[in-house]
């Protein structure tokens, strides 16, 4: 009777059995030696040495879990204590969680996700503190009770003027509940409208304040506040509106990558930076020419698409080069882009920034805004 030998229940020839049992022991040996230090046998005198001056009943201290981050045991929460009330239950058992074993926070503004396991089912649960709006958004992130804004010479980078808009007053507040009489006093209450509001109302003044004293603007840079924009027209309409070169840039990706959940070419990782660069690229290298611009953008998406026809007067293309040979150094595989109902709709988007291609020239930065709005924050007991 002939004997063949099997690996993992199957038959297999002799060559490819000793060749698997062979590489079974070794690694066998290898993991007894690497992953267990201590089982190191009597005949390897020359390694045991190594572990001759180990305390072995030496007190040690075990890292605690790095999931779990005590960082929301500091500092002060604007929360909604109903809405907190309401969330403090298991989602897997409907059991009542507990806040004190919260294992950590992820803070979204003014508002925070907590992290709390059950004590019956031992289920993570995601805690929210308040409530958010329709588009996903904590809503004591977007009612705020005060606002400031400022303007900055492009030239000088310094602070020209600024404006404060706040809906509360704790000396009025007081008074209010009380049911007294409001007394003489400083008050800061000096708005009573939404909080979107505020910004239109705050650019609409500091303009008008800079206007008196004789600073007449010309050009604005601002992000693309349609609301801001339309009240200043209504009361400067020679006032020239330029848009922020970061605010542009940031709208355009997210535009592509809300397109990406219906495409999944736009999902691989190099495809938005790509057509991020070639729209920059194209604003970047016809400042001052309106025309030009318009015929750059116009170059994206057929570019990306395969057809070069717009590429032969540009440097950065190489496929007039070596047609034969031309492949994308950003685009998976090298490939273009061939999804025609994506093609179309990258059109459509490059098109509307291409309508309002003069706003898109010479455009300047809000990050000095941004810098100062951030000192100021810093000085808010609800900022930090």
């Amino acid at each position: 009777m002939t004997f063949r030998s099997r690996n993992r229940g199957k038959f297999t020839n002799k060559v490819s059995y000793f060749r698997s049992s062979f590489l079974k022991k070794r690694n066998i040996v290898r993991t007894e030696i690497s992953e267990h230090e201590y089982s190191k046998k009597d005949d390897d005198l020359d390694t045991i040495s190594m572990f001759a001056d180990i305390d072995i009943g030496a007190d040690v201290i075990i890292p605690s879990d790095p999931s779990h981050n005590d960082s929301w045991k500091e500092g002060r929460r604007v929360i909604e204590l109903f809405e907190l009330a309401q969330n403090l239950v298991c989602q897997l058992c409907n059991c009542p969680l507990n806040l004190i074993d919260t294992v950590s926070e992820r803070k979204y503004g003014l508002g925070s996700v907590l992290t709390i396991p059950c004590g019956s089912c031992t289920a993570c649960n995601s805690v929210e503190t308040g409530k958010r709006n329709s588009n996903g958004a904590f809503v004591v992130n977007s009612k705020a009770a005060i606002g400031h804004a400022s303007m900055i010479g492009l030239k000088t980078g310094k602070v020209i003027d600024y404006a404060y808009r706040s809906r509360s007053c704790r000396v009025c507040e007081v008074h209010e509940k009380r049911k007294e009489t409001v007394s003489a006093h400083d008050c800061c209450r000096n708005w009573k409208g939404t909080s979107k509001g505020m910004e239109p109302d705050m650019a609409v003044e500091m303009t008008h304040k800079l206007n008196d004293s004789g600073c007449q603007i010309k050009v604005l840079h601002a992000d693309n506040d349609s609301t801001t924009t339309s009240r200043l027209k209504v009361h400067f309409e020679d006032l020239e509106k330029k848009d922020d070169q970061n605010h542009v840039k940031k709208g355009f990706s997210k535009k592509l990558y809300e397109l990406s959940k219906k495409y999944k070419e736009l999902k691989h990782p190099d495809v938005i930076p790509y057509l991020v660069r070639c729209f920059m690229y194209a604003i970047k290298e016809n400042e001052g020419v309106t025309d030009e611009l318009r015929v750059g953008l116009n170059r994206i998406v057929p570019h990306v698409s395969g057809d070069h026809s717009l590429c032969t007067n540009v440097e950065w293309c190489t496929y007039k080069d070596d047609p034969v040979n031309f492949k994308y150094k950003s685009l998976p595989g090298g490939k273009c882009l061939s999804n025609d109902a994506l093609t179309s709709e990258l059109k459509e988007l490059v098109q509307q920034y291409n309508r309002r291609a003069e706003s898109l020239q010479n455009m300047g930065s809000t990050q000095a805004n941004e810098n100062f709005n951030q000192i100021v924050g810093s000085k808010c007991p609800k900022a930090r």
